[in-house]
């Protein structure tokens, strides 16, 4: 299992980024997807991804997950 860089939930299936490179893996707990939030045309940093989204309340992307432990 691989960890998402923006809100730490550990179950992804897919690591985001390989070899420097991003995989396109959108995490279902925050919704980012490296490859794409990262590089489009207006780009988010992890970090400024990260502070988005908690902002927006830390609404989860997929009803089929839970919040990562420690994540308020």
């Amino acid at each position: 299992m691989y960890i998402c860089v923006v809100c730490g939930y550990d179950q992804l299936d897919y690591p985001q980024y390989e070899d420097g490179f991003a995989m396109q893996t959108i995490c279902p707990c925050c919704g980012f997807q490296s490859g794409f939030d990262d590089a489009s045309l207006e780009p988010f940093t992890i970090e400024e991804y990260r502070v988005k989204w908690i902002k927006l309340g830390s609404p989860l992307f997929s009803s089929s997950v839970s919040k990562p432990k420690g994540l308020n």
